[in-house]
């Protein structure tokens, strides 16, 4: 539902063009916190500003608060109704991605005909009339951004193993992924060395792989691209835990910053690879 302040409605709307007398709608700060048992985000918020009119019609039950969750990556659409202008909604992690909205309206539960206790603008002449469904009140919208919370996983998204005709290895950056090129010559000692050892291919290819890519959010700022809205979140998770200390918003990192997240992010990738390739008996040693 795409609600517009340039647009004109038939009917009066709490929220836009000063239909309504008396305070525009405000909410709470909203408060967000990743259920990791039901897999979710779930939100919560209070409508803080009242209006007396809107109220009794919720009341008398012909008008709903409606939070609507819209995710235009994957066209998840979840629409959450209320009585109450305190809003707790949940929104499965596995149903967006990147980031979604969240837009809070009043809507009409029924067809409403000249109804004349709402305090509007004087051109309404005292009455205003809604069909079902039409939107009584525009309270609030926003952005979400969904965090990281399994970084294997979300690796995995980012970053695919192809082949190519070249003689080394190369780093393609596209628009959704990084994609390691491996010299076709070298496929079967790719896949032996992935079934055997993950360790030491987390430890050279990913790692190069990810340095470059973390070097390069300088230059890239669209994060409509996966891999760079997944490493710049990724940035600001280590900055708020302390692991690195961000100077500036631009994602300039130093490369000390850089091995420090890669090394964060890959769970000390060298040590295991040297572990991994020592095997249990020289390590019990």
């Amino acid at each position: 539902m795409d609600i517009k302040e340039s647009a004109t409605y038939p009917y009066p709307i709490w929220g836009l063009h000063n239909s309504f007398l008396g305070d525009v709608p405000e909410v709470s700060e909203k408060v967000s916190v990743h259920n990791y048992e039901k897999n979710s985000i779930d939100i919560s918020f209070e409508v803080t500003t009242r209006n007396a009119g809107i109220d009794r019609l919720i009341e008398e039950g012909r008008a709903k608060y409606d939070c609507i969750v819209k995710c235009s990556t994957t066209y998840y659409l979840q629409h959450n109704y209320f009585d109450s202008p305190s809003i707790k909604i949940s929104v499965p992690t596995e149903q967006v991605h990147k980031r979604f909205d969240i837009q809070t309206v009043i809507v009409a539960t029924e067809e409403i005909i000249q109804c004349d206790y709402l305090e509007l603008d004087e051109i309404y002449e005292g009455y205003a009339d809604y069909p079902k469904g039409a939107v009584i009140a525009y309270i609030d919208e926003c952005s979400v951004s969904v965090k990281q919370h399994n970084h294997a996983s979300d690796l995995s998204k980012i970053i695919s193993v192809t082949k190519t005709n070249a003689n080394s290895v190369k780093n393609v950056f596209s628009e959704n992924k990084i994609i390691i090129k491996i010299p076709e010559t070298h496929v079967p000692q790719y896949v032996t060395a992935e079934a055997h050892y993950p360790s030491v291919i987390a430890s050279n290819l990913v790692y190069t792989a990810l340095v470059q890519a973390f070097y390069k959010l300088r230059d890239n700022t669209d994060d409509s691209k996966d891999w760079v809205f997944y490493l710049r979140q990724y940035v600001k998770e280590c900055d708020e835990n302390g692991i690195i200390s961000l100077d500036n918003d631009d994602y300039i990192l130093e490369f000390d910053d850089i091995f420090t997240i890669v090394d964060h992010l890959l769970d000390n990738p060298l040590i295991a690879a040297l572990d991994e390739i020592a095997g249990p008996n020289n390590q019990e040693e």
